[in-house]
């Protein structure tokens, strides 16, 4: 189908219809009909059919459509056939069925049909109709309007509610009657209901009431003998009394339906009479399903190995009891509900709270501690400001210490007594600061972090070191919570004893050493620089580092010819000799870099004097 958006929008301006109010007449949102014109989106043939009824064109006027025409339709539609053999109750079934754009529009030529007769049947009646008579004395607001949207009639019922005389009100619009805010919702309606559409029964704020009483507004067009538009008749009824006390019933419905539980209620004869909409939330099963097998829940929705242990509570609980079970929703999920069972004279009614999310949550909670219990860390947690309170202190303890868990958690102000003698004092001083207030109510960071290093000494005299971090957050410490990790460093410990003996050893030497690691644009970030940089260079590190930020810095230029490519593997390990002149001073260097994935090694050497010695040879 080709939508004519062009032609659909010109005749829209030339009617003078806004967007959202052609928005509003097609039950469609503004931007939808914006996105028809700005060639978005296609409307779908029912939107281009009633489009067109709006626009008061043929369908073909604004889309390749063919026009369906109400005489064919009228002797050739299969509602048409049906509804000539209709009684009028199987009729009003048949118009509250879903129709088809053909259906709809065969019922608006049979609804101009009964316009044009009534017409006539008026024309033949004297001007002053002794219906307007019989208007007078319902007691619903009735008036009616020419097609300018001015007031021609008003009913004895809308004058008294209104108190005004009839002439304050005819041949004025509702904006010069009633004032722009309560005239804009009926403007909406009387416009719909001026252009042919139908409408019945829609809630509205009385006009005059302070908004405080409500009505259903209604309205039934009028034609002339020609099939125009002659006036319009519009009734509102009075509902407020009737909707307060729909109200208040919605209320508590809206109330059960909302809310996360569910509530039922069961009879002796184990039916439903009710059950809370929130069971399909929860089931994905209907209210209709339940009222219709009263066992379908404890047949199908509660998982399999629960449905013994739920069908026992359903049979030997009293009043007040629960019960916690698995059920499996209609999409094949598993959840955890928890259900509640009252008794109450010949009624048996209780409540299904769906408690997945708490239930996830201690078994994510009991993940959580299997976890920290299977670390070879420690994790141990305090909630009283520095106290000896331990709450939690996993498993793992015992194997770093030696020392069994429930002895440290009972006890933990003896754990000094197992730290080695050099290192006791250190760690009570350490220990003493962090519980002291001053820690506790320091608010300049919003978390904190303190740990130490100490030895332990272990059966048969064994040495470890250990690491206890200590953490906490602003939230952590107004509740007088901590908590804390205790590891193994032993082997880092040594690891560090041995790069300060091989740093100590390589400081001693005349030569230079450089560790960086190769950064993506080719710069180095240096991770160690020997102190031989004062001895070859006559340099501080930092100005050697500040100096030779890439490969091609540190060659000196009788070598740089060797490097194109820095993080190319082949140019490794690189050897080279050269002559420099550092402060004055001649001197001959020998350079050898080294690459490990993206580390640099370098070893830079003073070889003057073997140079100059064999110059004289």
């Amino acid at each position: 189908m080709e939508f004519f958006r062009e032609k659909a929008k010109e005749l829209r301006k030339q009617k003078k219809i806004k967007i959202n109010e052609m928005a509003k007449i097609l039950g469609v949102s503004a931007n939808t009909v914006s996105s028809w014109e700005r060639k978005e989106r296609n409307p779908s043939q029912t939107d281009v059919r009633v489009l067109a009824q709006v626009l008061g064109v043929n369908v073909d006027v604004i889309s390749d459509l063919a026009e369906i025409n109400y005489s064919t339709l009228k002797t050739g539609s299969s509602l048409a056939s049906s509804l000539a053999s209709s009684t009028a109750s199987s009729f009003v079934t048949k118009i509250e069925s879903s129709l088809s754009i053909q259906d709809r529009i065969l019922l608006n030529g049979i609804s101009a049909e009964l316009h044009a007769l009534q017409n006539k049947v008026r024309e033949m009646e004297s001007v002053s109709s002794p219906s307007e008579t019989i208007a007078n004395k319902i007691h619903s607001f009735i008036y009616k309007k020419d097609i300018n949207s001015r007031f021609i009639y008003i009913n004895k019922s809308y004058l008294k509610h209104l108190n005004v005389e009839s002439s304050m009100i005819l041949g004025r619009n509702n904006k010069e009657v009633f004032g722009w805010q309560e005239a804009e919702m009926l403007d909406e309606l009387e416009a719909k209901a001026m252009k042919g559409f139908p409408v019945h029964n829609m809630e509205v704020i009385i006009p005059g009431s302070m908004k405080k009483r409500h009505g259903l507004f209604s309205a039934s067009s009028i034609y002339g003998a020609n099939g125009t538009l002659k006036e319009v008749i519009f009734k509102i009824d009075d509902v407020t009394d009737r909707f307060e006390i729909f109200d208040k019933y919605k209320t508590l419905e809206n109330v059960i339906h909302s809310s996360n539980e569910i509530l039922w209620i069961k009879q002796n004869d184990g039916s439903y009479p009710f059950i809370g909409a929130p069971i399909h939330s929860i089931s994905g099963y209907f209210v209709n399903e339940f009222l219709h097998n009263p066992y379908l829940w404890l047949t199908n929705v509660v998982e399999k190995h629960d449905r013994e242990r739920v069908g026992i509570f359903y049979r030997a609980c009293e009043s007040g009891d629960s019960i916690s079970y698995k059920i499996r929703t209609k999409d094949n999920k598993i959840k955890s509900v928890k259900e509640k069972i009252f008794y109450q004279e010949r009624l048996t009614f209780g409540t299904i709270q769906d408690i997945t999310e708490e239930s996830k949550v201690q078994e994510d909670k009991q993940l959580l501690l299997d976890i920290i219990n299977a670390m070879p860390e420690a994790v141990w947690i305090a909630d009283d400001y520095g106290g000896n309170n331990i709450r939690i202190l996993s498993p793992s303890i015992s194997k770093l210490t030696g020392i069994p868990q429930a002895i440290l958690k009972a006890q933990p102000e003896k754990f000094p007594n197992y730290i080695h003698a050099k290192d006791r004092e250190k760690y009570k001083k350490w220990a003493a600061k962090i519980n002291h207030d001053s820690w506790w109510k320091n608010e300049t960071k919003k978390s904190m972090c303190e740990k130490i290093a100490f030895r332990v000494v272990l059966r048969g005299g064994r040495i470890r070191y250990l690491e206890d971090t200590v953490y906490s957050t602003l939230k952590f410490k107004k509740q007088g919570v901590k908590f804390g990790i205790f590891k193994d460093v032993t082997k880092e410990h040594e690891q560090q004893l041995e790069m300060k003996y091989l740093f100590e050893c390589v400081n001693d030497m005349d030569s230079m050493f450089w560790v960086a690691r190769l950064n993506g644009n080719a710069t180095f970030k240096y991770i160690t620089i020997s102190d031989g940089v004062k001895k070859i260079y006559n340099m501080t590190k930092a100005q050697f580092a500040r100096k030779n930020k890439t490969l091609n810095d540190m060659l000196h230029l009788n070598n740089k010819e060797l490097v194109h490519k820095p993080a190319n593997n082949t140019l490794f390990p690189l050897n080279s000799k050269c002559k420099t002149t550092i402060n004055g001073k001649n001197k001959w260097l020998q350079e050898r870099i080294y690459k490990k994935e993206n580390l640099l090694f370098g070893l830079i050497s003073d070889i003057t004097e073997q140079k100059e010695s064999n110059w004289n040879s």
